[in-house]
């Protein structure tokens, strides 16, 4: 997974996330020369574009995220078919 740099971290919004009925928004969401390196936030709120190494994009919702360092967290997921 990637994380945008600060100024691009909320380009996709969970109310967006939740809307999506089609493929277009995972696949322009998906920016690899925006990225400053793999996911370190994965706060509650946070989505994050990614691709899958057979190329189908899709996105991932934090949906409920510890703060602890043996914390769980909770995902939703949209991708490809």
């Amino acid at each position: 997974m990637y994380d945008y740099y600060t100024s691009d971290n909320d380009l996709i919004t969970p109310v967006q996330f939740d809307l999506a009925a089609n493929d277009s928004l995972l696949v322009n969401a998906y920016r690899p020369g925006s990225v400053s390196g793999q996911s370190k936030y994965a706060y509650t709120g946070k989505v994050v574009p990614f691709r899958t190494a057979d190329g189908r994009y899709g996105l991932i919702k934090v949906i409920r995220s510890d703060e602890t360092p043996t914390g769980e967290m909770e995902i939703a997921v949209k991708i490809q078919k």
